[in-house]
């Protein structure tokens, strides 16, 4: 991903940047928790909202990455769509025509 990012001629998406820079605040926000967890035990009460944020930020970098699976751009969509109506067309003409019920 570092390589695909760092041509600065290649646009790269919103969904792309804002997932990079999340994953890059996360981490030394877990540092962070770290080390008021392990050395600086006066500061105890800002674990829980350190915690949270954690938490929010790694629920929406999740959610980036699964937004493509899910929600497929209109091009995939309409791929995807020709893919289905093909594969009934085939289903329908393998199916006997004299068929009665």
């Amino acid at each position: 991903m570092m390589a695909r990012l760092g041509d600065a001629t290649a646009d790269t998406s919103p969904g792309t940047t804002i997932h990079l820079t999340l994953a890059m605040l996360l981490a030394p926000l877990l540092f962070v928790k770290v080390l008021v967890a392990r050395y600086y035990k006066t500061y105890y009460s800002l674990l829980m909202p350190i915690g949270l944020v954690t938490f929010v930020l790694s629920f929406v970098l999740v959610a980036i990455a699964l937004r493509s699976v899910c929600y497929p751009r209109n091009e995939d969509a309409k791929s995807l769509a020709r893919e289905r109506q093909c594969a009934r067309a085939g289903k329908a003409s393998a199916e006997p025509a004299g068929r009665s019920s």
